[in-house]
């Protein structure tokens, strides 16, 4: 009865884990729509705003960022620095040799779900302080995800801090040269330029699936 099932989920192609991801995602948006509604919600934090250099920022957008880049920097030292990370990192690379060195890959797996569960977690409390989040932006964000993987390579941290980095100032250049509703298409037509002049994107690995 178990080959039975796993069969069935192979045809209908359930067995692949972004399939699975992303159909999870579907049930966890409509979940959320239903019992919380798609009203936008903020947290509003009255902490003023600092003068930079002429510039006018708001001290809650500046303490955004700075826990954004130091959950980044926390996440560089688990995977370069921890038995942890550095299982992670074999894993991925090749899990079969991963394996037949001892590390137990049903159990990273799972520890590496709970890490990016843990960072997409954190990442929406510190985008609620900058941004009105709603359930209906879920794809606009995993569409964005998936440019800043793309331009900044995979395989490192550094590639997904680079890459938004990028795609951060593109879509800025963008829509104050092309008008906002294009900025978008811009990043996107970045992220196919690099699929065809480097794939392994800006400080991707060779190697890397």
């Amino acid at each position: 009865m178990p080959n039975a099932a796993g069969e069935l989920f192979s045809e209908i192609g359930l067995d692949h884990p972004l399939t699975l991801t992303f159909g999870l995602d579907l049930i966890l948006y409509n979940f959320m729509t239903v019992y919380y509604t798609a009203t936008p919600r903020r947290v509003t934090l009255d902490l003023g705003s600092v003068n930079l250099g002429g510039i006018i920022m708001p001290v809650d957008r500046l303490l955004a960022m700075g826990l954004a880049l130091l959950l980044t920097a926390v996440l560089y030292v688990v995977l370069r620095g921890s038995r942890i990370g550095r299982a992670i990192v074999a894993v991925r690379m090749d899990r079969d040799a991963a394996a037949l060195m001892g590390i137990r890959v049903d159990r990273i797996y799972a520890i590496t779900f709970g890490i990016g569960a843990l960072m997409a977690g954190a990442a929406g409390s510190v985008f609620a302080m900058v941004y009105p989040i709603t359930t209906n932006l879920t794809n606009t964000f995993l569409g964005k995800a998936f440019v800043v993987c793309i331009i900044g390579g995979l395989g490192s941290v550094q590639g997904a801090l680079v890459g938004g980095l990028v795609l951060g100032i593109v879509e800025s250049l963008a829509g104050q040269l092309v008008g906002p509703q294009h900025a978008l298409t811009v990043g996107f037509a970045l992220m196919l330029t690099l699929l065809v002049v480097k794939p392994t994107g800006l400080t991707g690995i060779r190697g890397y699936e």
